[in-house]
């Protein structure tokens, strides 16, 4: 197991659950991570104020519900540190008592339940918005949920199952005569492994040797396919780049804290990169999405900085501490991400498409390859507008006596108009699927139905997804100032739109919907379901914009940004695009995507909109996490290329990034031919698989639970009669049935 985050343990437990098939063969599990046991990004010694993005009702390690598959809640709860416990306060130790240590100079460490928490897990017991299920906890909690989980999955084990923690980074793989493999950490070589599974995630990018370091830098963020480059570049020496920059020792690579640094490529995994960043500075932000709201936060409250009520409707005021830099947040689109609404995690069982059916989707597959824009995007705002007037009607009940019964034909026959759509749109829209199969034969019905709700909507109250993508258009743009003003107005809008929630706001339920649908429209996407030019125009045009409405912070954020802009401490009045120059000690200024290294006299920031609005920084923070695109230059990643052991997964022409497997996850090599013996899931996938960012929500079927599942059931597939080689003859992908039936079936056994 190579990587052992949420994706590692996923696959851990499929093993655990299936090798009892094998009851004489004893089986040896090296588990290699060179970061902490289970946690994957969700590092226990993270602060306590960088927040997990999803309420902890919705996440899991496993999308089971049992007594071994404890929820986050229900681990929240039994170990009482939700914010209603009388144990909840920061005096409750979240990761237990300090009897064990975490032995990082050991090559095999040992874990165990015992470990001591850092202090920024003490202190996180207390939620964002709302408690126990409903609250945005910290990512140091959950990584220790993921631990303790880890733990007591390989305590429970078949005997014939033993397993080793090698504590340590594989930077490549050695394919044996025998088919084998060998691993190579910068430590040793270990040698003779039957079996690899890669779930690295979001490992960190080299950067080949002549690459400009503003790579992801605004100028350069075109449409334009980055991976035209990447097989030259994997063949290229390559500088391994984490963290600063500037206070790199060029001998040994190692961080120089003196230095000041001018340029933060990555913060992740985070290690206290700012604390060379002095109060007198200013700092400019590359990105206004989730990573910025954890660089905004430990910047300020980091730094002693604390957020006050402002009346009684969940507004803040900010009480500086000093110690802040001043912070300029700019992006491609000038604005934040949209908050998450409240009660968006409330609703169980599968969720009710009117025209985005599942016989439609069945259809749309029989098709293949499809086209997104126009076959699939219409269907996609149908049932935006659907959850939209589902909701508006039920906060407007004399909207109801108007509205015509469902058609007969329907699986609400027989009932009045009112109660048929008011079960339909009880919350909002996630109310379990009907047996009756007609239900979803009569989209044409739905359709026409919607388009009569939508008539009896006052025209200022109905639904518009361009108006939704394009809130500038109410902004006062006359000057920066202006923009300001009327941004704040927006963020403090959207904060009391997301305190209502997805039962008191249309436009929070729709958005909502936005974000559940994506495991709909997977469907269409997976494996090459798309057609190559649709699925390049889905990453680079359409799901931009979705994310920006759908993936957002918990809604304290918004009200945190709002008062740290009240408070002058955060500038977010740039516009859309900005540009950003470097300035170099002679005082020229020179773009930053022609430059090779981090400028010695800071940063320009100048507005697109009011070109006469610039300001200095003195450090500019890439705010973003890696994209899929970067996936070929992740050493281990570059290693396989380079060996024709893996390829680029390729859509006609179109490469997202990430490697190319078959329907169980083995790696196709450069031949064409799977790697009998090397599996890869998760972020790896990216391009192959659609979002695979997401973690189980307990209780519902998980894609994330069916992958580990069909990976480690085609390794024990090859168990007992493997060569380790790739199949001899011309490989063609055997006939799967589509993905989505699939992994139902998974989910059910």
């Amino acid at each position: 197991m190579v990587g052992l985050g949420p994706r590692g343990l996923g696959i851990v437990e499929q093993i655990c659950m299936q090798a009892p098939a094998w009851p004489d063969q004893p089986f040896e599990l090296l588990l290699l991570d060179p970061a902490s046991f289970g946690e994957g990004c969700h590092q226990q010694h993270q602060p306590d104020h960088f927040l997990m993005n999803t309420a902890a009702e919705q996440l899991g390690w496993s999308a089971i519900r049992s007594e071994n598959h404890k929820s986050f809640a229900q681990w929240i709860r039994e170990n009482g540190l939700d914010a209603g416990s009388q144990n909840g306060a920061a005096s409750q130790h979240v990761a237990g008592s300090q009897n064990g240590t975490d032995d990082a100079s050991s090559a095999t460490a040992t874990p165990t339940s015992t470990t001591t928490a850092p202090s920024s897990a003490i202190n996180s017991a207390t939620p964002k918005n709302n408690s126990a299920s409903h609250g945005y906890y910290a990512r140091s909690m959950f990584g220790r949920y993921l631990r303790e989980s880890l733990e007591q999955l390989l305590r429970d084990a078949p005997d014939h199952i033993h397993w080793q923690w090698i504590q340590q980074k594989v930077t490549g793989l050695q394919k044996n005569a025998d088919g084998s493999w060998n691993l190579e950490t910068p430590e040793e070589l270990i040698e003779d492994v039957d079996y690899v599974h890669l779930c690295t995630g979001h490992g960190s990018a080299e950067r080949p040797k002549n690459r400009k370091n503003s790579k992801a830098r605004l100028r350069s963020q075109s449409n334009q396919d980055s991976q035209a480059t990447q097989d030259s570049q994997a063949s290229e020496d390559s500088q391994y780049t984490q963290g600063t920059m500037d206070s790199q020792d060029t001998n040994t690579g190692e961080i120089n804290p003196s230095a000041s640094p001018s340029f933060i490529e990555f913060i992740y995994p985070f290690d206290d990169h700012f604390a060379s960043l002095a109060s007198h500075q200013t700092v400019a932000l590359e990105g206004m999405g989730l990573t910025a709201f954890d660089v905004v936060a430990e910047l300020t409250e980091g730094r002693g900085g604390v957020f006050l009520p402002k009346g009684d409707n969940g507004l803040l005021e900010y009480v500086p501490s000093g110690r802040e830099p001043s912070i300029i947040a700019y992006s491609r689109t000038g604005l934040p991400l949209k908050a998450k609404p409240k009660g968006q995690d409330q609703a169980h069982g599968k969720k009710v498409y009117k025209h985005l059916t599942d016989d439609v989707v069945r259809q749309l597959q029989s098709e293949a390859p499809v086209d997104f824009e126009t076959q699939i995007l219409p269907l996609v705002e149908l049932e935006l507008k659907q959850t939209y007037y589902d909701t508006y009607f039920q906060l407007h009940p004399e909207l109801w006596k108007n509205l015509p019964a469902v058609h007969e034909g329907s699986a609400n026959s027989g009932k009045s108009g009112n109660s048929a759509v008011l079960e339909d749109s009880t919350n909002s829209g996630n109310s379990v699927a009907p047996e009756d199969s007609t239900f979803s034969a009569n989209v044409a019905d739905q359709k026409s139905r919607l388009a009569l709700m939508e008539s009896m909507v006052p025209q200022q109250d109905r639904f518009s997804l361009d108006a939704l993508l394009d809130p500038f258009s109410s902004f006062d743009m006359q000057t920066e100032e202006t923009f300001r003003r009327s941004l704040e107005n927006y963020l403090r809008e959207d904060f009391l739109k997301a305190e209502l929630g997805v039962a008191g706001s249309p436009e929070k339920a729709a958005m909502n919907t936005l974000r559940d649908i994506r495991e709909q429209i997977a469907k269409l996407i997976d494996f090459k379901m798309l057609r190559g030019d649709s699925q390049q125009w889905l990453y680079h045009t359409y799901l931009p914009k979705i994310k920006w409405l759908s993936v957002g912070p918990p809604r304290s954020r918004i009200a945190e940004w709002l008062a740290l802009s009240e408070a002058g401490v955060l500038t977010l009045n740039f516009g859309a695009a900005p540009e950003c120059t470097a300035v170099e000690s002679d005082g020229v200024e020179r773009d930053a995507v022609e430059r090779d290294a981090a400028p010695s006299s800071g940063w320009i920031l100048r507005s697109k909109t009011w070109p006469s609005y610039a300001r200095h920084a003195d450090t500019l923070i890439q705010a973003r996490i890696q994209v899929s695109d970067e996936i070929g230059n992740q050493p281990l990643v570059r290693n396989l290329l380079e060996q024709g052991l893996a390829r680029l997964f390729d859509n006609d022409g179109y490469r997202p990034g990430g490697l190319e497997v078959t329907h169980d996850f083995q790696i196709i090599g450069r031949n064409g031919k799977p790697i009998g013996n090397l599996w890869a899931t998760g972020i790896l996938t990216e391009g192959e698989r659609f979002y695979t960012f997401s973690l189980p929500s307990p209780g519902k079927t998980s894609r994330f639970d069916a992958d580990a599942k069909a990976a480690v059931q085609s390794m024990f597939t090859t168990f007992g009669n493997h060569t380790h080689k790739a199949y001899e003859e011309p490989y063609e992908e055997p006939f799967k049935e589509p993905y989505d039936e699939q992994a139902e079936k998974i989910y059910n056994t």
